[in-house]
């Protein structure tokens, strides 16, 4: 896992842009005295009104600002930024500072247990959010292990005790996906994360739908149902409010292609009609390979193009995380 952390004094600089749109009025002239009145017309608007059209852009834009040794940097000030859009410079009409302190007590307010309680805390802008994507459908068993301990280690040391945290996995409910203040619950779900990567024997009702299709065709469809997660998570968590959410998103990434090898008939039964399996030199320098790969990263391509979509409506910031570490190839 690559090393990375947040500092504990994390400094979040929020600026709110302000734009709007350019509002005309269209006064619908009178007609001569002498003119006959044309025929009603139902679906017109009413003579004499006027017709207004333009629109108000509010977009809100957070900045995370470190020096060279990724300390904060907690003393700019409105005029050190410069917000362009399409390389036109704009006006940035508030400014705010938030200062997120690790040793801060927690607040004194009820525990989250209704949708109701998740909204008030998301509300307040000095609680930060996190939300852990466990990608087990990406996520070799051993490499999951091995994560799991990072990822503990940074619920406890590097988040403060107001941050509100969650853990969604690509199956997960929507509804089932809650933000709370009790770290310990997260670090122990943390701690039982199991990676499934390749691994087809199904576990609950839905994968029994289609254990028996070919292990391409389970990929595609576990690639999907992660994709989707991610995107429907982000969509959730715009809706909780404007500011800046994270999703730490750990997976060893998409692929477009199985190898020949793993190109079994039945994702259930590894091995099983695939010649293949025994023969680890087919597929190799092989240009019908090549284009199915080139055609296999265009669709994942497209896929995640929704999916950034949807993070960038809703101000989510994916991290990605992948548990192999540093890797070649």
């Amino acid at each position: 896992m690559p090393n990375a952390r947040l500092s504990s004094a994390t400094i979040i600089l929020t600026v709110l842009l302000w734009t709007t749109s350019s509002m005309t009025g269209h006064q619908v002239p009178a007609p001569p005295a002498n003119a006959t009145p044309p025929a009603p017309d139902a679906s017109a608007a009413p003579q004499g009104q006027p017709t207004f059209r333009g629109g108000v852009n509010f977009v809100r834009v957070d900045a995370i600002v470190t020096d060279k040794q990724g300390n904060p940097i907690v003393d700019l000030r409105q005029g050190d930024f410069e917000v362009l859009e399409d390389g036109k410079p704009q006006t940035i009409e508030t400014f705010r500072l938030v200062k997120v302190d690790a040793a801060a007590p927690v607040e004194t307010q009820p525990r989250i247990r209704t949708r109701a309680d998740e909204e008030r805390a998301a509300a307040n802008e000095d609680a930060r959010i996190f939300v852990f994507f466990l990608d087990d459908y990406h996520v070799r068993l051993g490499n999951s292990m091995a994560a799991r301990r990072p990822l503990a280690e940074f619920v406890q040391n590097s988040l403060a005790p107001n941050d509100l945290v969650a853990v969604m996995y690509p199956l997960s409910p929507l509804d089932s996906v809650a933000l709370t203040r009790d770290h310990q619950s997260i670090i122990r779900v943390l701690e039982r994360f199991e990676g499934r990567k390749f691994n087809y024997e199904p576990k609950n009702a839905t994968e029994q739908r289609y254990a028996l299709y070919p292990a391409e065709t389970v990929e595609r469809i576990r690639r999907q149902v992660s994709m989707s997660a991610l995107e429907g998570l982000a969509i959730k968590l715009g809706a909780l409010r404007e500011g800046r959410k994270a999703v730490i998103v750990v997976s060893e990434g998409f692929t477009g292609v199985l190898p020949p090898q793993l190109r079994d008939p039945i994702a259930s039964q590894p091995g099983l009609g695939n010649p293949a399996r025994r023969n680890p030199a087919i597929g190799e320098n092989s240009n019908v390979e090549d284009r199915a790969e080139f055609i296999g990263q265009v669709d994942i391509q497209s896929e995640l193009q929704e999916v950034f979509n949807a993070a960038n409506r809703s101000n989510t910031a994916f991290y990605t995380v992948d548990p192999r570490g540093l890797s070649t190839g």
